[in-house]
C-alpha cells in the first residue's frame, strides 16, 4: 500500500462479496464504515485490474516499457515464476452506493438473465479503481510434476496448460514443471484485438512451422491430423520420453484467445495441430472451457479425422474453483485436493492429493482397464456366436422345426456360470504387464490411444475365430456357402463374384 494512505480507524462492516466465476475476472468486497462511507476493495489479474485503475488505462499492454516502479516490480516478479494480483479500491458515498445495493439485489434473486445482470452490475461497480498496490506469491511445484511430464509425453499424450497467470510467468513455470523446454520454439501471441491481425499472427505462425517441417522432411498433411492425436510426426520421442529440439510451442494469452475462437477457429485449430505444445495463459474459466470444447467437438466432427484416426479424449485437471468448468467439459475430469479447497475435487470424475499420481492414472490403471474392457467386450460377442452356431447347424437337421438343441439348464448355466464367471474373474485381475514396465515404459500405451484391441482388424479375427473353432461349425460354414452359391446362381450372378468368398472360408479352415 502506498506511504500515507490506511484505512479507518473505525470497525468496518462488510455489506457483501462478489465472487469469481466465469463472468467476474476479479473478487471485490463491499464494506461501509462508520462515517458511512462504502469502499469497494478489488483484486484481481492485472489484465482485469490495470484498464479500470485511474491513470493506468493506457499502460495495458505495454508494461515492460512504462516507468512506473510499481509496473516494473509486476514484470520483474512475473519474470521470477510469481503469481502476481492487483489489489485497487473505489469509495462511494452511501446515497451513491444505495441504487447499486438494490439493483444488485434484484439481479441476485432474478431467475432470467442473472449472470448477465449481475457481471453488468459488478462492471459497473469495479470502474474507475484506486490503485493500492501488487501482491507476489511462489506457488511452489509439487515433486514429481516433471517426471510425470515427461511420461505424458512419451506415451503420445499431447499436454496443454490452460492457466490464469501472467504469461512470463506461466512460460517459467512451464518450463521448471517440464512442460516444454529451454530448445522449443516459442510462437507467441498476445494482445491482439482485431480479427485480421489475429489472422495474419496465427497464419504467420503456421508458415514458419510448415517451413520448419519442410526442412525437417514431415510431411505436412500428415502431422497435422497426427500431431492432433499423439504427435508421432513431430514429437521425436523414445520409449523413456524426450522432446524433440525442433519444437513448437504456441504461447497465446487470453485477449487473443477470445478473438480466435470468435473469428479464427479454423486456423487456430490447423495451427495448434502443428504444435507440439499449447500454452495459454490469462485465460478466464469460461475461455478454458472453450477450448477444451473446440478440441472435444470439433475434432469428432471433423470428417477427415474421423476416417483416419479415432477422435481425440480430452482430460481436463485443476485444483481451483476456477477450473471447473474445465473439468466438467473434459471427457475425463480429475481434480487435485490442495489448499485452493475442493470444488475442483467435487466436480471431477477422479481426485488426488499429487499432480504426479496422473501419470499413474492414465499409464497403468488406463492401460489395464482398456484392456479388460475391450476384452471382455470381445468376449461376450465370441461366447454368443459359438452358442448359436451349434443351434444354426441344427436347424438343417431339423428342418428349421421348434426342436431346441440344449436343454433348459445349460441354456441357462451358459450365460450364468460357463461363461460368465471366467471373464468376472478376467475383469477383475487381468494384467498383462508389470506395473513397473507400465511406469517404466509409457510407449506402451500409445496402443491404447490407437484404440488397437477394438479396431475392426481384431473385431474380424475374433469373430472369425468363434465360427471356425469347431469342425461343426465349419460344416456350417460350407454349408452356408453352398445356399449363397445356389442362390446367386439362381439370380443369374457370375461365379467370379463368389471366389473371394470361397478363398476366405479356405484360410479359415487352413488356419483355424
Amino acid at each position: 500500500m502506498p506511504t500515507g494512505q490506511s484505512l479507518p480507524k473505525h470497525t468496518p462492516t462488510q455489506l457483501g462479496l462478489t465472487a469469481h466465476t466465469v463472468c467476474t475476472p476479479s473478487v471485490s468486497a463491499c464494506v461501509v464504515f462508520p462515517s458511512l462511507q462504502v469502499v469497494v476493495y478489488c483484486k484481481g489479474a492485472d489484465s482485469a485490474m490495470l484498464g479500470r485503475c485511474i491513470g493506468f488505462q493506457n499502460l495495458v499492454g505495454s508494461v515492460v516499457n512504462t516507468t512506473s516502479p510499481l509496473l516494473a516490480d509486476l514484470d520483474r516478479y512475473s519474470g521470477r515464476g510469481l503469481r502476481t494480483l492487483v489489489v485497487a479500491k473505489r469509495e462511494f458515498t452511501l446515497e451513491e452506493f444505495r441504487p447499486l445495493q438494490e439493483r444488485l439485489q434484484e439481479a441476485v434473486k432474478s431467475t432470467v438473465d442473472r449472470e448477465q445482470r449481475l457481471a453488468a452490475i459488478y462492471e459497473q461497480l469495479e470502474q474507475d479503481l484506486e490503485l493500492l498496490g501488487i501482491s507476489a506469491v511462489e506457488d511452489r511445484l509439487q515433486e514429481g510434476v516433471p517426471r510425470a511430464m515427461k511420461q505424458l509425453r512419451a506415451a503420445g499424450i499431447r499436454v496443454w496448460v490452460l492457466t490464469g497467470d501472467k504469461m512470463k510467468t506461466a512460460i517459467n513455470i512451464s518450463l521448471s514443471a517440464g512442460h516444454i523446454s529451454k530448445d522449443t520454439i516459442q510462437l507467441v501471441a498476445a494482445e491482439i484485438h482485431d480479427e485480421d491481425r489475429c489472422r495474419d499472427v496465427l497464419s504467420g505462425h503456421l508458415a514458419t512451422i510448415r517451413r520448419g517441417h519442410e526442412e525437417a522432411g514431415i510431411d505436412d498433411r500428415s502431422a497435422s491430423i497426427a500431431t492432433l492425436m499423439s504427435g508421432d510426426h513431430i514429437m521425436n520421442t523414445t520409449m523413456t520420453g524426450g522432446l524433440s529440439t525442433r519444437g513448437y510451442v504456441l504461447v497465446m494469452d487470453g485477449v487473443t484467445a477470445g478473438v480466435a475462437l470468435h473469428g479464427c477457429r479454423s486456423l487456430l485449430r490447423e495451427l495448434i495441430a502443428h504444435c507440439n505444445e499449447v500454452l495459454c495463459c490469462r485465460l478466464s474459466p469460461l475461455q478454458k472451457a472453450l477450448i477444451v470444447e473446440m478440441v472435444k467437438l470439433e475434432s469428432r466432427a471433423d470428417a477427415e479425422l474421423r476416417k483416419t484416426m479415432t477422435p481425440p479424449i480430452t482430460l481436463a485437471i485443476g485444483d481451483g474453483a476456477n477450473d471447473v468448468s474445465m473439468i466438467t467439459t473434459a471427457h475425463v475430469g480429475v481434480g487435485i485436493l490442495g489448499k485452493e479447497g475442493r470444488q475442483a475435487a467435487r466436480s471431477s470424475d477422479y481426485a488426488f492429493g499429487r499432480f504426479e499420481l496422473l501419470a499413474r492414472l492414465v499409464l497403468v490403471h488406463g492401460h489395464y482397464s482398456y484392456r479388460r474392457i475391450a476384452m471382455t467386450v470381445q468376449y461376450f460377442f465370441y461366447k454368443n456366436v459359438v452358442f448359436i452356431m451349434p443351434v444354426f447347424l441344427f436347424g438343417f437337421y431339423s428342418l428349421f422345426s421348434a426342436q431346441t438343441l440344449y436343454d433348459s439348464w445349460l441354456m441357462l448355466a451358459w450365460n450364468l456360470v460357463f461363461t460368465s464367471l471366467p471373464i468376472l474373474a478376467f475383469g477383475m485381475f487381468e494384467k498383462d504387464v508389470s506395473e513397473k514396465s507400465l511406469d517404466k515404459y509409457p510407449g506402451m500405451h500409445r496402443d491404447v490411444l490407437r484404440n488397437r484391441l477394438l479396431s475392426s482388424f481384431w473385431c474380424t479375427y475374433w469373430q472369425a475365430w468363434a465360427v471356425s473353432r469347431r469342425d461343426s461349425q465349419k460344416r456350417v460354414c460350407l454349408g452356408f456357402f453352398i445356399f449363397l452359391f445356389f442362390c446367386f446362381v439362381e439370380e443369374g450372378v457370375g461365379l467370379l463374384l463368389l471366389l473371394p468368398l470361397l478363398v476366405v472360408f479356405l484360410l479359415f479352415l487352413l488356419l483355424f
